[in-house]
């Protein structure tokens, strides 16, 4: 999971690489993990591990401060 974009729109939509593949999300699945796992199976057929918790809200954290912002 790497190359997160921000797309602030009137709804941010986000975009990352996961496994060389664009998954996009909105922000409710990029927070939640199961939703963000179901996101990944449903658009590229592939299923995420679940990592702890505080792993988890850790890279997004890093995701988001070192995000691509763009505005439409």
């Amino acid at each position: 999971m790497k190359n997160l974009k921000i797309f602030e729109t009137e709804k941010v939509v986000y975009e990352i690489e996961y496994n060389g593949k664009k998954v996009i999300l909105s922000p409710h699945q990029l927070f939640n993990q199961p939703s963000f796992q179901e996101a990944v199976l449903s658009q590229i057929n592939e299923m995420p591990f679940t990592v702890k918790s505080e792993e988890w809200s850790n890279k997004i954290q890093e995701m988001l401060d070192k995000g691509e912002r763009n505005e439409t």
